[in-house]
């Protein structure tokens, strides 16, 4: 199997903004060790994503295909990837 577009290429700084929510929730391990490997040690992933209980963007968007995920689910994800959590904000 291919490691992606990115073989060989590392990355002092990944961003994904309103992007998690759209991933998922089979495809969050994989989508985060790909990350985490591209990623230099000691290099940032910075994330944003909708929270459940974020009510004005869920009506915003109720129609479009995402999921709601609960911060704490994402930053086991992210510890379970490898990560190290710096700051987890609301």
């Amino acid at each position: 199997m291919g490691r992606g577009p990115f073989e060989g290429i590392l990355f002092d700084f990944v961003i994904t903004i309103s992007v998690f929510q759209y991933i998922p929730i089979f495809r969050i391990d994989r989508f985060l060790r790909s990350i985490y490997r591209v990623k230099t040690p000691g290099g940032v992933f910075f994330l944003t994503f909708p929270q459940s209980d974020s009510r004005g963007f869920l009506k915003l968007v109720r129609n479009f295909n995402y999921t709601r995920y609960r911060p704490t689910l994402v930053c086991s994800a992210l510890r379970d990837s490898g990560f190290e959590l710096v700051k987890q904000g609301t």
